[in-house]
């Protein structure tokens, strides 16, 4: 219930749902058929879209697995009856979460079939990978610490908004949505609400630049205007690469301090916001490699995604000991006993004196 007046004394409430989520459980707690059927009538014969505020479109309403692909699903493109009838969860289920999403503001009626928002999915092409691992659902990526957001936010103060959203100048719009719907997912104001005050201020920051940065960059006009903008500023940066660097190489460290003590869903964080910072440093690279895979060994998709890192770490840097030593590893971890001997004997010639590798391939023989 909320009344008028003054706000009480003392701390502020911090809930431990968020705002959608609660809405989602009050309606299914209290809206009959009756009520559903009210809200949904705006819907009635026209498309569900998206709501194009993000702060709105991507609150986290459900921790539900199915319910999360039935909402990913929702493209502007489907008339409210397609997008029931051919739901992969309950006909009853489905109405329900549409019904909670549009009265949290995500979702809204549309006369015309909307382009749709695009869903990240897995990427080793662009200049800066922006999910650097297997599509994750909203909600289920580890939190940043303190010093990983301080860190974040200091260099996207710096940088230009191509960096920030991790796309390069000709670069479509759709790679840019993409982008943008990866990355600021990840800094919502939801995800941080029960976290410290700066934490939270911080994570609002970033997820501001980055709202900022996709309005520009989709938006002809405007990145024609900020390109030229840019343009005229070509010398500072070599300043803000140098403070980039400093910025990523300390998410390494920090990354790799979760590694060894096998928190490897932070450690994963860390190695990809570092990526992110400088694409094309192998060691950034093969780490997070390493821990994605690490994080989801048996997952065959989280496998995929760490074999592409590792090749495009080796890509980078032939000579690379860490890549090297990390995909075969990889290899003789998932079954794969030829090629990880081919991999050991690689970093074997790069460095003669590893005993460790020269008896991990004799094993390997041993076994295979």
């Amino acid at each position: 219930m909320f009344k008028d007046g003054d706000a009480s004394e003392g701390e502020a409430l911090r809930l431990d749902r968020s705002v959608a989520s609660l809405i989602l459980e009050g309606i299914r707690r209290y809206y009959p058929t009756e009520r559903q059927d009210a809200v949904l009538a705006a819907y009635a014969g026209k498309y569900v879209a998206l709501s194009p505020d993000p702060v709105l479109r991507l609150q986290e309403i459900t921790s539900d697995p199915a319910e999360q692909r039935f909402i990913q699903d929702i493209d502007g493109r489907t008339k409210l009856e397609t997008v029931v009838g051919a739901a992969r969860i309950p006909r009853d289920k489905a109405r329900l979460l549409l019904v909670a999403l549009s009265q949290a503001g995500m979702i809204e009626p549309a006369d015309a079939p909307m382009r749709r928002l695009a869903t990240p999915t897995p990427s080793t092409t662009t200049a800066v990978d922006v999910t650097g691992g297997p599509m994750v659902l909203p909600g289920t990526a580890a939190l940043l610490s303190a010093t990983q957001l301080a860190l974040v936010a200091q260099t996207v103060r710096a940088q230009n908004y191509y960096w920030a959203l991790g796309v390069k100048p000709d670069d479509p719009t759709e790679v840019v949505d993409q982008a943008y719907e990866a990355l600021a997912r990840s800094f919502h104001p939801d995800r941080y609400r029960q976290r410290p005050e700066e934490d939270r201020r911080l994570a609002q920051e970033i997820f501001d630049r980055l709202t900022e940065g996709h309005r520009v960059l989709r938006d002809a006009a405007r990145r024609r205007s900020y390109d030229a903008k840019l343009g005229k500023q070509r010398p500072s940066e070599v300043v803000v690469g140098q403070a980039s660097s400093g910025a990523a190489r300390e998410l390494y460290d920090l990354g790799m301090q979760h590694l060894r003590a096998n928190r490897h869903r932070e450690a994963v964080e860390a190695f990809r916001q570092a990526a992110r910072m400088l694409p094309d440093q192998a060691d950034f690279r093969a780490a997070l490699g390493w821990a994605l895979f690490r994080e989801a060994p048996a997952d065959a998709r989280a496998g995929r995604a760490a074999r592409a890192e590792l090749l495009r770490a080796i890509q980078l840097d032939p000579k690379s000991h860490r890549a090297r030593d990390y995909l075969g590893h990889f290899y003789a971890q998932t079954g794969q006993a030829d090629l990880a001997i081919a991999e050991f004997e690689k970093l074997l010639e790069l460095d003669p004196s590893a005993l460790d590798v020269a008896d991990e391939i004799r094993r390997l023989r041993a076994t295979h």
